[in-house]
Formats: C-alpha cells, structure tokens, sequence
C-alpha cells in the first residue's frame, strides 16, 4: 500500500473525530509530518546546485508487542506518495513520554514533554550518544493549542560549523521531523545542509506550517539532462543493511562519512547494484556516483 492510500484512510477516519480533542500527533491513526532535506548536489554542469526533497512520516494502526500497543511508523521518500513505504519502526505515547522501537526491537524514549529547563535528555548524534540540557521552555500557540516549546543547547561537535538547533513542540515533535531525536544529525552552517520539518496534519487538517516554507512539499531536483545522466534510482533511503541502485549501466560510486572519510568505493553494474552497509554506524553519509564524467551525490541515511 502507498502512503497516499494509507493517508486517505487516514483522513477519512480522523473526519470522525472530534476537533476539540487536543492536538496528539503519536496518538491519533491520523497524524502525518512533511519533512524537507536540503543538501548540496552538485555536478560539473551545476557546479553550485542545492537539492531539497521532501520525505513524509505517518502514523498508522495499531501493533500488539509484549502487551502493550503501538502505531507503526511508516515513512516515504517520495513526497508525490505514490511509491511504496517503509516500516522504520513503532512508536507508542504513555503520558509526557513518547517510546520508539526500531525495527530490530531496539527501544529508546523518543520524546520527554515533561522536561524543565536545567534537565537533560539523550540523542543519537553521529558522534554517539549525547545528552543536550534544556535551556528555553516557551509556549505557542497552533490553531489554538497552546503548546509547549522546548529548546536544548548545542551539543559538542566535530566543528565549529556543526549545529543541531533542537526545538521540540509539545505533542507534535521535532522540528527536524518526528524521529530526529533518535536518529539526529547535524546541520553544517558553512554549507546548505538541513533537515526540517515543513508541515503536519491531524485529523484532516494542516497543523503545523514551518513559516520558512511557502509550500509543504518542496522538490527542487536536477532533472535527468540536466544532471547528465541516464535516470538511476538509489532505494531504500533510510537503509540498515544494503543499499540498492537500477541503473541500466555500469556506475562508479564512492560512499564517504560526513567528514569527508571514504568508507568504499566501487562499481555498480546492472547485474549487481548493491552496497553492503551491514558495518556501518547508524547515521548520515554522501555516495557520490560517477559516469561519462558527470557527478551526482546522494544523502544517505543509516539506521
């Protein structure tokens, strides 16, 4: 099933609820969240071109594990949500709390919306496990909600370019999108690099609007004769232990971590287009392909 069907029944059961009920986006079989990833993507022909696409999370029915139940976690990288989705997990809200399992069982507390400020909470950065402390508590205000605001101080990182600029809204989530606190990244201010969450909806109704966005979904994507290649599709994304390529032709790739380290490099031929990640450490990385003289790089993500 796509997630666009998933989503009009979705909606088509949230139409039955009552709008006065507060705004629970892991709560209700109804909630889904729009998330842009900005990324630079250049080729020799674009040598300064800035990709953006958009990915799309949903809630959906629910999951009986040791007793207790779950929604599944669906995501799609395709924002026209016509192609298949993903299970990256299950997600389950008991009071302030908000529980994540991945889909080998792992579990994590994803959210805390009981924080004061002076107290810690854990992400999953790149670099490891780090504890961010709360720094702002505010309130604001979505189609009348009052919710609370939540915002955490920079962690260490590698550079002094590196930010996370974590903001947490009360029962909706992170404004980098509904897992980031479990798989977070970081946004690099020398360069266009971020993942932001552009929109929500609960209950048929657009939610939340990120006011730097005109549009919820936002695509801007080199075209196949502008890039300079042949159309070649690189799936899944995220991916835990292989990562697939349909190319009709021989591709060289070089897969690299954030900081610039070479993890592989290759050949990808029609026969046999797959990377074996089953080594990595969860997180982000750039596959950059080659053919004919002509680049193309890919935000990968490792779960």
């Amino acid at each position: 099933m796509s997630l666009k069907q998933i989503i009009a029944i979705i909606f088509m059961s949230g139409s039955l609820i009552s709008n006065c009920q507060t705004t629970n986006h892991f709560f209700h079989e109804s909630a889904l969240w729009l998330v842009a990833n900005t990324y630079p993507n250049a080729n020799q022909n674009h040598p300064n071109f800035v990709e953006t696409r958009t990915s799309a999370y949903a809630t959906v029915g629910d999951t009986l594990i040791n007793s207790q139940i779950w929604k599944k976690m669906l995501w799609a990288a395709d924002s026209s949500l016509e192609k298949e989705t993903l299970i990256v997990g299950f997600v389950r809200k008991q009071g302030p709390r908000v529980f994540f399992l991945d889909t080998l069982m792992n579990l994590d507390t994803l959210y805390d919306f009981s924080l004061e400020v002076g107290e810690y909470f854990g992400f999953n950065l790149p670099s490891g496990r780090e504890y961010l402390e709360v720094t702002k508590i505010d309130t604001v205000y979505i189609q009348g909600d009052a919710l609370k605001r939540i915002a955490f101080k920079e962690p260490s990182t590698p550079t002094i370019f590196a930010k996370v600029n974590e903001v947490w809204i009360e029962n909706i989530g992170s404004i980098h999108g509904p897992l980031f606190p479990h798989e977070s990244d970081y946004t690099y201010t020398e360069i266009p690099d971020s993942t932001m969450m552009t929109c929500s909806f609960e209950l048929n109704v657009p939610f939340y609007h990120n006011s730097n966005y005109e549009e919820c979904v936002v695509n801007r994507i080199l075209r196949a004769n502008e890039l300079g290649l042949e159309t070649y599709r690189v799936y899944p994304n995220p991916a835990s232990k292989i990562l697939f390529i349909d190319s009709d032709r021989e591709l060289m790739y070089s897969l690299f971590a954030l900081n610039g380290k070479l993890i592989q490099r290759g050949i990808f031929s029609p026969q046999e287009g797959k990377i074996d990640l089953i080594d990595l450490e969860p997180g982000i990385y750039l596959l950059k392909t080659e053919r004919d003289g002509h680049f193309a790089t890919h935000r990968i993500l490792v779960h």
